[in-house]
């Protein structure tokens, strides 16, 4: 495995694009205007306004990891990716203990952030893999909150009045609780994890958490 700030790791995790400028990249909407919004993010048209990593968050130990978990299982960013793909496709998982689910198809596109073009560069839609052990009420509480991260994104926190603050706070609260069990995934994932080795931020919505896709794709090693 690579040191963290081995130069050809950081190389592998640029693809062509600066640390600090594909970090301003993932970063989420802050409610600014839409060209103040483009500057914010490098320059970036298509950036998602729930983000694909915290503003703290730091891209290349994220990513590190991430990478550690994946070769503590056996298993390789490939054959995830893989994987994922095709139960993407099928809807359909190897492990029992798992559930996927088509929950709605979003009203646009979302390019990589990288701007690679490939098979899998845009994410249409939103899909949930799920340990069979959560509540209906649990998935519902998740997709609830992924909406909710969008729009609030949309407003700017700073915006909100006290209250809506501590709704919304308590919201991602509860949802990052089922993060050990559930990983949201869109159609541009595969690509994210095999070419950028990114299963995005901890402080996103959409983080797919590695371990509960290596579990539900029946690749562990272990």
């Amino acid at each position: 495995m690579y040191q963290m700030y081995d130069p050809v790791f950081v190389k592998l995790i640029e693809n062509g694009v600066s640390l600090k400028e594909i970090e301003k990249r993932l970063h989420p909407s802050s409610g600014l205007s839409r060209d103040a919004e483009i500057l914010a993010h490098a320059g970036f048209k298509n950036y998602s306004v729930s983000g694909f990593l915290g503003i703290d968050e730091d891209l290349l130990s994220l990513i590190h990891e991430d990478w550690k978990v994946v070769l503590d299982y056996g298993t390789t960013h490939h054959d995830i990716a893989n994987a994922l793909s095709l139960a993407i496709k099928s809807l359909k998982l190897p492990n029992s203990d798992y559930k996927i689910e088509h929950n709605y198809c979003s009203g646009g596109i979302q390019p990589c952030p990288w701007e690679c073009e490939e098979p899998y560069e845009y994410g249409n839609g939103l899909i949930l893999i799920y340990h069979k052990s959560l509540t209906r009420d649990e998935i519902i509480a998740a997709q609830y909150a992924i909406l909710f991260d969008e729009e609030i994104h949309d407003m700017h926190r700073a915006r909100l009045d006290s209250a809506a603050l501590i709704t919304f706070n308590a919201i991602l609260a509860d949802f990052t609780k089922l993060s050990n069990k559930l990983a949201p995934v869109t159609e541009l994932h595969p690509h994210l994890i095999e070419k950028h080795y990114f299963f995005q931020g901890k402080k996103s919505v959409y983080r797919s958490n590695p371990e509960v896709l290596i579990k539900a794709l029946n690749l562990s090693r272990l």
